[in-house]
């Protein structure tokens, strides 16, 4: 029977189809600047500043992007959700988030608004490809956003239909004092068995085993069906055990039966990659999911950051069981020449008929890594590791290099300017209860060229991006509390001066690993990249990777990965032979023009061009395998793929081996 809700959602459709206008990108690096010091006020450390990534933009509006492509694809419509008329896009610039299709509709979620509007998920009826249709959107829940959006079908005494499980993460709308308003975690379940007439079943607030609350903020979800049960595996933005696993079986009342996470399979000790991370970004957590079917198994595939792939047995749901995990390789001649970034964002077994291997991708948004050193009154200069801020002045445009320059303490935090006389020096701040813009305009107003923000002993080493919205002629870099802890002290004992030198190692690609090596660590044995992933100097835009999902079973597509490319498009790879990749097509969108110039518009604002590629998404509408493309800044985009396309050669920069 039908599982019914006293309250209904009624979504007006929309008759009209709206054209695809090009709009206008801010000048802001980052546009998911947080209130309280990157992350601190909602949950565990430095939480959902490793998601700020997803909001993270590079392209200023009067630089050109890459031109128009059409190789493998042909265009078949585009949607803008434009449905005020008033020729912007509602949810703003970069807030288009994934995509989802299931039996003709295509349900499409929105990032974090500076306002923190409700747009939540947005529903199109894509049953004539050509001439997709409105439905409407249901709604996100107050202070928080939709990152991820999921549906399957159910057929059990307890419920009979198409469920929606959309995700909720704070997006911190401030109260005015420099806090944050209250917002609610977990996910949201809909009965959408009439995308029309969508009925709400559960704010689901999850709450542990234990019974205690388990308010945190949900990245990433996934269904699966076993033994007759349909269960929900959800990302946890907020603890080490981050991985839940949710009986939704009875929708209304979802149970949790499993709650792990990477300390219960990976030793601090033997695993150093788990335990500290890589790069700019050191950090282990997870960040996606995907569950398969293979060899009588249930099969969890779990992207998992620094800690790269890791596989587990979820034929028992309630007791997953650790199948094996792989490594980032940092001693070959890769490693030695560029560095390692991490970052497993998403990982996906291809051939879908197969299992055995496994297409993983980096999500690694700072093409240049930093080595920063400072050399104290007494002693050789120190080498640390820094991040370089995604708000502050890219040390790269400043002409002439302003470092080496002597560094001074700002007493601490700097949440308010103190009177000390930081002229042409760098400031050397430590993390804590204010936001790194407030921190920066204060260090800049105080006579600063630039600032090292270090963090606090509670979150001890980690590095992350910092966010904020924006300061001209001004850098700012990141290190751990040990050594900021030990610049402190050098800067105490006397003139102490600070240097940073930025290497390109390029952008985050795709991995091919076989897990079935008989090794204890699964191998990596082919990669791929689009030549814009390592152009030096990079282009303007986002050339990272994003999401991959294989093409349809049963389909001449099958063996096909789709891969959302950010400013690369959306690309397609032949991965029949997932040891040789072959690239075989490629689509960037240009909205009617014949290059991906920006435009200006009537008020003078730059417009962007080209499309930029959050998600991905292969489906079959009478008959014909279709792409659809979650364009960040305008929409939904719906291609027709063809077989023995030849997009080129790409690169390998993996398995040892330099671009």
């Amino acid at each position: 029977m039908k599982a019914t809700s006293a309250k209904r959602w009624w979504l007006p459709p929309v008759a009209a189809l709206v054209v695809a206008l090009p709009l206008a990108i801010p000048a802001s690096a980052h546009d998911d600047s947080i209130q309280g010091d990157g992350g601190a006020l909602y949950g565990a450390a430095d939480v959902y500043t490793r998601h700020q990534l997803s909001g993270h933009q590079t392209a200023e509006p009067g630089e050109s992007g890459p031109d128009a492509r059409a190789v493998g694809f042909d265009h078949v419509s585009s949607y803008t959700f434009d449905e005020d008329g008033d020729g912007e896009v509602d949810t703003g610039i970069g807030s288009i988030t994934d995509v989802w299709e299931h039996d003709g509709y295509a349900y499409v979620g929105t990032f974090y608004e500076p306002d923190c509007s409700r747009f939540g998920t947005r529903i199109v009826d894509i049953n004539d490809p050509a001439n997709p249709a409105y439905v409407g959107n249901l709604e996100s829940m107050p202070n928080t956003r939709v990152n991820d959006v999921k549906v399957t079908s159910m057929d059990s005494p307890h419920f009979s239909g198409d469920i929606l499980a959309a995700t909720q993460e704070p997006c911190f709308e401030t109260r005015g004092d420099g806090g944050s308003k209250e917002n609610k975690g977990g996910v949201v379940l809909y009965d959408v068995s009439d995308p029309a007439k969508p009925e709400l079943l559960k704010k689901a607030y999850i709450k542990g085993r234990s019974g205690t609350d388990g308010n945190f903020g949900v990245h990433n979800t996934y269904f699966w069906e076993s033994d007759g049960r349909t269960y929900l595996g959800i990302v946890d933005d907020d603890n080490v055990r981050d991985f839940h696993i949710l009986d939704v079986t009875k929708p209304a009342n979802p149970v949790e039966v499993a709650a792990v996470g990477w300390p219960d399979w990976l030793d601090a000790t033997t695993d150093p990659q788990g335990a500290n991370g890589l790069g700019s970004f050191a950090s282990t957590f997870l960040h996606d999911i995907w569950v398969e079917e293979h060899d009588g198994k249930t099969i969890g595939y779990l992207s998992y950051w620094d800690a790269g792939l890791i596989l587990l047995d979820l034929s028992d749901p309630a007791n997953p069981v650790f199948l094996g995990d792989s490594d980032y390789d940092t001693t070959g001649p890769e490693g030695d020449a560029t560095g390692e970034e991490g970052n497993s964002h998403v990982a996906v077994p291809a051939p879908a008929e197969d299992g055995r291997y496994v297409l993983m991708g980096d999500e690694d948004f700072s093409p240049h890594r930093s080595v920063a050193t400072y050399d104290p009154a007494a002693g050789d200069p120190v080498e640390v590791n820094a991040a370089e801020g995604a708000f502050t002045t890219p040390l790269a445009e400043l002409d002439p290099n302003p470092l080496p320059e002597e560094m001074v303490s700002a007493g601490g935090e700097l949440c308010s300017q103190n009177g000390i006389d930081m002229t042409g020096k760098v400031a050397l701040i430590s993390r804590g209860s204010c936001t790194f813009q407030l921190k920066a305009e204060n260090a800049k107003a105080q006579g600063a060229i630039g600032m090292v923000v270090y963090n606090d002993a509670a979150r001890g080493d980690s590095l992350v991006l910092m966010g904020g919205s924006g300061i001209d002629d001004f850098f700012g870099f990141f290190v751990g509390n040990s050594d900021g802890v030990a610049m402190e002290n050098a800067v105490a004992a006397g003139a102490t001066t600070f240097n940073v030198q930025n290497l390109f190692d390029g952008w985050g690609y795709l991995r091919s690993i076989d897990t079935r090596t008989g090794e204890d660590k699964f191998a990596e044995v082919d990669s791929f990249a689009p030549p814009s992933t390592f152009q030096d100097p990079p282009l303007p835009g986002d050339y990272t990777m994003h999401n991959i999902v294989m093409g349809p079973q049963g389909t001449e597509f099958a063996d096909t990965a789709f891969i959302s490319w950010y400013s690369d498009g959306m690309i397609a790879l032949d991965a029949s032979d997932p040891s040789n990749l072959d690239w075989t097509g490629q689509w960037i969108g240009c909205y009617g023009q014949s290059d991906c110039q920006p435009t200006l518009d009537s008020n003078g604002n730059a417009q962007a061009a080209a499309t930029n590629f959050w998600g991905v998404y292969p489906t079959v509408i009478d008959g014909e395998v279709y792409v659809l493309g979650s364009d960040r800044n305008n929409g939904l985009v719906v291609l027709k793929p063809s077989l023995g396309g030849d997009a080129g050669e790409g690169l390998r920069p993996g398995n040892g081996g330099t671009p």
